[in-house]
């Protein structure tokens, strides 16, 4: 446990997009962060060439951001956290959502495997990247 007499736990945080044109817009301003936000991309070369080869985002796409604390490291050390950010399509088969996966089958879906779009971010990097994104949002709302 903790110091402060609790048990230590894992957290997790879970987003969920119910419009497609959402994640979209999620992976077009990574993607586009340093041409249109002027700050660096969350994605390395392999997996922006992944995604540009990604035909659809089907029922079940996920992204993920995992982060990983290494506590040999000090706590304001940028390499503290560490992010990686991975993507899967979902399910490209088209047995999902009024697809022809009836109700006698397995309960799972072939979900495409997840691929890392950027394996060694700093969470400085993805917290920058978010607060690049607000502001801009902030400056385009304003009259």
């Amino acid at each position: 446990g903790g110091s402060s007499g609790l048990p230590e736990r894992l957290l997790k945080t879970r987003l969920y997009f119910t419009s497609e044109s959402h994640v979209y817009t999620l992976l077009n301003l990574i993607r586009g962060a340093r041409d249109f936000l002027g700050c660096e991309s969350l994605f390395h070369a392999e997996g922006a060439a992944f995604l540009d080869n990604v035909d659809e985002l089907s029922y079940l796409t996920h992204i993920v951001f995992l982060v990983f604390e290494h506590k040999q490291h000090p706590l304001n050390s940028p390499k503290r956290f560490q992010v990686r950010l991975l993507l899967s399509p979902g399910d490209t088969s088209g047995c999902g959502i009024d697809g022809l996966m009836s109700k006698s089958e397995s309960n799972s879906l072939p979900l495409q495997p997840l691929t890392t779009l950027h394996d060694d971010l700093t969470l400085e990097q993805v917290l920058q990247f978010c607060q690049r994104v607000c502001q801009v949002g902030e400056d385009a709302s304003e009259p």
